[in-house]
């Protein structure tokens, strides 16, 4: 064999090497990217529990979020008797009618652009004015 045959076979050997260490990258970098993407829908997922969607968005996409100092009306809401009520009847009619009571409850604060802040049994702590500014 040649010289030249003997250079243009080590240069096709490692040509080779890379392309195979550039796919290998490329695998690994495409794993690393389906899991932090699946991650960060975990991260979105679980922080819109807490918080309205448009503050969830603005995080994602790095908008910047300034402190600021408004005027924030805060709502706790709690069924009167649930207790007494609770010890009376049947679990399952029980859980139906507190879910009715919340889903309900919900509806009508977002309605008015409030935010759910936190369940806490049968009472809701409901936010007016933040994030977003009431407009009454």
């Amino acid at each position: 064999m040649s010289v030249a045959a003997s250079l243009l076979l080590l240069a096709l050997v490692a040509v080779s090497l890379a392309a195979l260490r550039a796919r290998e990258r490329s695998a690994e970098l495409t794993r690393r990217l389906g899991r932090a993407t699946a991650d960060l829908e975990r991260l979105q997922q679980t922080f819109a529990r807490f918080a309205p969607p448009s503050v969830v968005d603005d995080l994602v996409v790095g908008a910047h979020l300034s402190p600021e100092k408004r005027e924030v009306t805060v709502l706790f809401a709690d069924l009167q008797g649930f207790t007494g009520l609770s010890e009376r009847m049947d679990a399952a009619v029980l859980v139906r009618v507190l879910n009715g009571y919340l889903r309900v409850m919900t509806a009508a604060i977002t309605a008015h652009r409030g935010h759910v802040a936190k369940f806490m049994g049968d009472g809701i702590m409901a936010l007016f004015g933040a994030p977003e500014p009431n407009p009454w």
